[in-house]
């Protein structure tokens, strides 16, 4: 499939607010080294190898222990991060390769931002650097009166959730394809918040894990109907 075939499926901006929202998804900084920093770090559901022998190695530091439990997801005892047992079958027919989500909150023009992220990791055991790749998948821009417009990779059809081409510009594409609600509903949230004023009282435990999109909406829907 081309390019011009992918972003073929592209909106028109028809209100006020999608021609703004239009202007501004091309002011839209890079990701700062910092969040990426932490998105290696927290975005990822780390991975400790369980060989047959239930000898267990931890992806991050290397730490080799025997364990025998059923829990998945435990503490590493060496390096205190939480990882997730994967059987050695499993590791070899994933090729060690983990994905995980992550989004941001930021305020451009008063408009409240969502930036939701994929992160794909290829871990090593033997010693090697791991392999990180980021790439940016959709934008929710939600106004302080409720309106809503999402800017974002086309996607593709598949039997994944998260079917996106390797090539595709983030544009505007209709509000109705609940992938990327989903996508930034579940994303693991960076706790360097900016929030426009109706929603300026709300603190970080307030939005993650609630759902974070669709939470944001239902609270300035909230504000909007007590003025």
């Amino acid at each position: 499939m081309s390019r011009d075939s992918l972003n073929s499926n592209a909106m028109k901006p028809k209100t006020p607010y999608q021609k703004r929202i239009v202007e501004l998804n091309k002011t839209v900084k890079a990701l700062p080294k910092e969040v990426i920093v932490w998105a290696k770090e927290y975005a990822l559901h780390h991975p400790a190898v369980r060989r047959k022998n239930n000898v267990t190695v931890c992806a991050m530091c290397g730490n080799a222990m025997v364990y025998t439990g059923t829990e998945r997801n435990v503490k590493c005892l060496e390096c205190g991060r939480h990882v997730q047992i994967i059987e050695s079958e499993t590791w070899k027919a994933i090729k060690g390769n983990i994905k995980g989500w992550f989004s941001t909150l930021e305020v451009i023009d008063g408009i409240q931002l969502q930036r939701s992220f994929e992160i794909r990791c290829r871990y090593y055991l033997d010693g090697r650097d791991h392999q990180y790749y980021i790439r940016e998948l959709s934008r929710h821009w939600l106004s302080p009166q409720g309106e809503l417009a999402i800017t974002a990779l086309p996607r593709m059809m598949g039997q994944f959730l998260d079917c996106f081409p390797l090539v595709g510009k983030i544009e505007l594409r209709g509000t109705s394809q609940m992938v990327y609600d989903y996508i930034a509903d579940n994303s693991e949230l960076y706790r360097d918040l900016q929030l426009i004023p109706p929603l300026s009282e709300l603190t970080y435990n307030d939005i993650r894990g609630a759902g974070s999109q669709t939470f944001l909406r239902e609270m300035i829907a909230l504000a909007n109907s007590e003025q």
